[in-house]
């Protein structure tokens, strides 16, 4: 477990950083929602070159995460896993932000969720050592659907996909105007059984 959680610690750090990069070049560049609406540049004011090609940019980056969000998600349905268990953690801002929560495990049965316990039971950290707060992504369905909607609110996602089975393994959120982002890390899935 320890190495696990080494492994998934310096993945976050990475993340981070890429995220962090970002934020900074986003600062230097216009208000992105003043810019696309589901990414399109607004038509209310005239955009000078420099705003043109970066709502061009933002479109293409929007459409290729979308188009890969989607084929990993295809990639997902042709495995026809619905017995399934995972470990799935979030976190923001270290582990400061309510938002933040420590691994649980989460199994699901026919494509529901049946449970969800906390895998670190001995951590002081009681705040983040909850069940709660997964709601949107208790299954690996609800995480594409919970993905493509931060996408097509403005949202820019950096997303790590699983090779074989497609499920979205570490994921970063971040906002226009965000220098950390929400990153969710799903550890393991373990399959019960396909269909």
């Amino acid at each position: 477990m320890k190495r696990s959680f080494l492994q998934v610690t310096a993945t976050v750090i990475f993340l981070i950083s890429v995220v962090q990069f970002l934020a900074c070049s986003l600062s230097q560049q216009p208000n992105l929602k003043e810019l696309t609406s589901v990414n399109k540049p607004s038509t209310n004011k005239p955009m000078n070159i420099a705003e043109e090609n970066f709502a061009n940019a933002w479109k293409s980056k929007f459409d290729e995460t979308a188009a890969e969000l989607e084929r990993n998600r295809n990639l997902w349905k042709q495995n026809q896993i619905a017995d399934y268990d995972f470990v799935v953690s979030k976190s923001a801002h270290g582990y400061t932000d309510k938002w933040t929560r420590l691994p649980v495990l989460i199994k699901i049965r026919d494509d529901e969720k049946i449970s969800i316990e906390k895998v670190e039971k001995d951590k002081d950290y009681v705040i983040y050592s909850r069940t709660d707060g997964f709601e949107n992504f208790d299954t690996v369905d609800k995480l594409f659907n919970y993905l493509r909607q931060e996408l097509e609110k403005g949202r820019i996602l950096g997303i790590k996909y699983h090779k074989d089975l497609g499920y979205p393994k570490n994921v970063v959120i971040l906002d226009s105007h965000d220098t950390h982002g929400r990153i969710i890390v799903v550890e393991k899935i373990e399959v019960v059984k396909n269909i």
